[in-house]
């Protein structure tokens, strides 16, 4: 089986939300429009329109694959997406005059939305400031100071826009944070329930088997297997229980998948990047993904698995035996925990029925 992966040189998309900042781009009308009435030459007209295509494709990249840059690190990783952006502005300056400008919204944007909260406001701040500046320097041609209104505003409303998404992502975190504590409250009780009752019988009986010790052996034999017994199943209740308060880190078992696949001899093909799973279903992905990979590694009988994810969903192929059926506790466990979480789990076969394909989405 050949298991189902990207073709060769396709960009995965690391964040499926970006169409949310392309969809902006429809508003590059106007310096088109302007770009068509220039008064500037043909030469400076082709070469702004060329600018203005690879501007925007640039910058639906810089959203979908932001890691296709070198630089992985932020900011430096922004910064350099919007050195490229501000080069291609530049550009356009001897066709479109002041009316570039209005690609500069695209930078606060970017720099708003791929930074860190301080760090966006501050460069919205900065951008604001440079506009204040135009204005104090005689720098604008008179009869346009609509368009640094235009500047102005559009810039306050982006620091608005990135406030609210900063905000519903603390309740997020929030409502997260809460459910964990009143799953550790639930633990808490198992765990006293567990124990109390199990503690109890077995301080009776082995008080009990002590005192039959020296007068019925067999009797106290007995006793002592019972206690045996409520210990090994008291323990197993502990470990089922306080197993389900112990939530794996995404980026930890995205290690631990390429340790547990290489220590198999499974050759692994693992792309993305773990942080742009946030939020409550970055544990949930974290379950699937460790148990998908263990059912690789104990059952598949592969020589690759290709493993992908995005924010909303998880992506684990391999090329070895086939579907293995009747499903095992562990996948049944893992789709109780993704129904929870408003997902769906599919497991089918890949392509010419060989091998296994697991999908996690979320809606």
């Amino acid at each position: 089986m050949t298991p189902r992966r990207a073709p060769t040189g396709a960009l995965p998309a690391e964040e499926p939300s970006w169409w949310f900042a392309a969809i902006w781009l429809i508003f590059l009308i106007i310096p088109v429009g302007a770009i068509v009435d220039s008064p500037a030459g043909p030469p400076q007209r082709i070469l702004a329109a060329l600018a203005l295509l690879v501007f925007a494709v640039v910058y639906a990249l810089a959203f979908r694959n932001p890691g296709l840059l070198p630089l992985r690190g932020e900011p430096a990783n922004t910064l350099a997406w919007f050195g490229v952006l501000a080069g291609l502005v530049l550009l356009t300056v001897p066709a479109l005059g002041v009316w570039a400008l209005a690609l500069t919204q695209y930078l606060c944007a970017l720099c708003a939305f791929r930074l860190p909260l301080r760090q966006g406001l501050t460069a919205l701040a900065l951008f604001l400031t440079a506009g204040i500046g135009v204005v104090l320097g005689g720098l604008l041609p008179p009869g346009n100071e609509w368009v640094l209104v235009m500047y102005g505003t559009s810039t306050v409303i982006i620091g608005g826009m990135r406030v609210a998404v900063h905000r519903d992502e603390q309740h997020l975190a929030l409502a997260s944070e809460l459910a964990l504590v009143r799953e550790r409250e639930e633990v808490a009780r198992d765990v006293h329930d567990i124990l109390g009752h199990s503690l109890t019988v077995i301080a009776l009986k082995t008080e009990l088997a002590q005192r039959l010790l020296d007068r019925e052996p067999e009797r106290a034999r007995a006793e002592l297997d019972d206690v045996l017994r409520l210990s090994r199943e008291s323990l197993a209740g502990v470990r089922s229980t306080v197993g389900r308060l112990r939530t794996p880190d995404f980026a930890e078992q995205v290690e631990a998948a390429r340790t547990a696949l290489a220590a198999a001899g499974i050759e692994a093909d693992v792309d993305g990047r773990p942080e742009s799973v946030t939020g409550p279903r970055r544990g949930v992905l974290a379950w699937a993904l460790r148990e998908a990979v263990t059912n690789v590694v104990r059952h598949s009988g592969a020589t690759r698995c290709t493993v992908r994810w995005t924010p909303s969903g998880l992506t684990v192929a391999d090329d070895g035996d086939g579907v293995l059926a009747p499903e095992g506790n562990g996948l049944r466990g893992l789709r109780e925990r993704v129904d929870r979480a408003g997902g769906t789990v599919t497991v089918r076969g890949g392509d010419g029925d060989e091998g296994t394909v697991l999908e996690v989405r979320f809606p």
